[in-house]
């Protein structure tokens, strides 16, 4: 997924792309997979939250 951006020049000048495909996939997929975990998680305290209110018998389990 991260090749095409790379390949493209859209996200990176030259002068950025300078430090190599390597570097630059690692920081995309980092930032990616940062991103992209808090949001999950985000999501499912918000749901959580909302079945363990609509549930009665959910508030039993702790958490």
């Amino acid at each position: 997924m991260v090749a095409p951006f790379f390949f493209s020049g859209y996200m990176f000048t030259p002068e950025q792309l300078s430090n190599g495909f390597i570097m630059s996939v690692i920081v995309l997929v980092g930032a990616g997979t940062v991103l992209h975990s808090v949001m999950d998680c985000s999501i499912s305290v918000l749901l959580w939250k909302f079945v363990r209110a609509a549930v009665p018998s959910i508030k039993l389990i702790r958490g």
